[in-house]
């Protein structure tokens, strides 16, 4: 009972948090592989690594698939710090 209470405690405070800040889409760098979150118009979420971007299409990779969003589908993009 005290290895898991302190299994617990070292995980709760060993554990990393992470947020996203809104960028343009335009000002995002192709050559660093970055996290991103996308918002889409339609309200849809997607997130994950991004493998390439250009004026009319953004790819992301995600558990190993990859998923291509159109440039006029997004409407927020957020990128992880």
């Amino acid at each position: 009972m005290k290895n898991l209470a302190l299994l617990l405690s070292f995980s709760i405070l060993f554990q990393s948090c992470s947020s996203y800040k809104s960028v343009d889409y335009n000002s995002i760098p192709i050559e660093k592989k970055q996290k991103v979150e996308v918002e889409g118009v339609a309200g849809t979420y997607n997130k994950g690594t991004l493998v390439s971007k250009d004026e009319t299409t953004m790819v992301l990779e995600h558990k190993g698939g990859t998923q291509t969003i159109l440039a006029k589908d997004i409407y927020e993009v957020k990128v992880r710090t």
